[in-house]
């Protein structure tokens, strides 16, 4: 696997406002430190702190509106907007703002559309159904909409936030720059030892035919543990790895569900349309439209709808170049059911 050799800084300007939205500010809250390499934990300590300097003065509420992930792939209203993902790799903000007066609406739309061909009534009615499926108040699913109607009324607000942090990176870009080059050389060092293609099978649900894995991955200092990416309809593929990546959390099986984990089920089984998509792969393996179809619902909703069972590990997602599979993950589910369980009788008991 090849990476990135030199920083994108529009990538890590969007991540550090998405993690100020979410108020992560400690990146390496879900790790323990004190089994982290000492070299590790001061570049993560100093990114930390950087981060924060970099959106002090900021508005709260700008910063949550535009940057605020809405669903697992941390897309964001500023994401849609300008379309802040790696396909066309633009890492200068001058090049994003040019490239931003040049969407439509329709190639807007296509962030979270199955079929990039389709009229622009049927997009529409796909991005409905998504809004309809993400958990945010009525008002701000409306504000959402406007924004992609009228995205030039909100140009300046966003890229006012995107100039700010980034003339705040570049007073330590020497810092940054030196920590971008140890972590990328650790981080080739695992793969040799650890192919990343290998690491994606055994520990996401994810299954990846090899002629989709991109050439090469864009590395992100302040995502600084994730793996994820985005297929599109013609079949080209981009992948972001977190920096630190060789020291991402690895969750032990049979471990003790809190009562978020339990929370996070629950929407699961609360929600009928995912209880029935686990239902129908009970008795077989099914691609989108065959879902769409059977629900009654658009390939978009399906779409959401399977990245969280998939973040969840209940569903296994096979990917080639022209069709995505979906299966039950029936050892997952045992195991989830038994964790459930166990959390209950503990209750019990006390």
């Amino acid at each position: 696997m090849k990476f990135q050799s030199k920083i994108n800084y529009v990538q890590e300007c969007v991540a550090v406002l998405s993690n100020a939205a979410g108020g992560e500010y400690d990146l390496a809250r879900e790790l323990q430190t004190d089994t982290l390499p000492e070299d590790c934990r001061k570049d993560l300590e100093l990114l930390s702190q950087i981060q924060r300097e970099a959106v002090e003065g900021l508005s709260k509420e700008n910063i949550e509106f535009y940057f605020k992930p809405l669903d697992n792939a941390r897309t964001c209203v500023a994401s849609l907007l300008g379309r802040f993902h790696v396909i066309h790799a633009l890492d200068e903000l001058e090049e994003e703002e040019a490239f931003f007066d040049t969407l439509t609406l329709s190639e807007r739309l296509n962030a979270r559309c199955e079929d990039t061909k389709a009229p622009i009534d049927e997009k529409l009615a796909d991005f409905t159904d998504y809004m309809k499926s993400l958990q945010m108040e009525d008002g701000m699913r409306w504000q959402l909409l406007s924004a992609l109607f009228h995205p030039q009324e909100h140009k300046k607000k966003m890229f006012d936030l995107l100039r700010h942090v980034r003339r705040n990176l570049a007073s330590h870009e020497k810092e940054l720059e030196d920590i971008f080059r140890r972590r990328r050389e650790e981080t080739e060092a695992y793969d040799r030892k650890n192919p990343i293609e290998t690491v994606m099978a055994g520990e996401s649900a994810y299954q990846l035919s090899g002629e989709i894995i991109p050439e090469e991955m864009t590395m992100l200092l302040y995502d600084p543990f994730s793996m994820r990416g985005l297929i599109d309809q013609q079949g080209q593929s981009w992948f972001i790895i977190g920096a630190f990546f060789p020291y991402h959390p690895v969750s032990t099986p049979r471990q003790k569900m809190k009562k978020e984990d339990v929370m996070a089920y629950g929407k699961i089984l609360a929600d009928g349309n995912k209880l029935e998509i686990l239902r129908l792969l009970s008795h077989k393996e099914y691609i989108n439209r065959e879902l769409a179809d059977a629900l009654k619902l658009s390939t978009a909703t399906i779409s959401y709808h399977m990245s969280v069972l998939t973040e969840l590990k209940l569903v296994n997602t096979t990917v080639s170049a022209n069709k995505i599979i979906y299966s039950l993950n029936r050892q997952k589910m045992e195991d989830t059911m038994t964790r459930l369980e166990d959390y209950f009788d503990h209750l019990e008991q006390q």
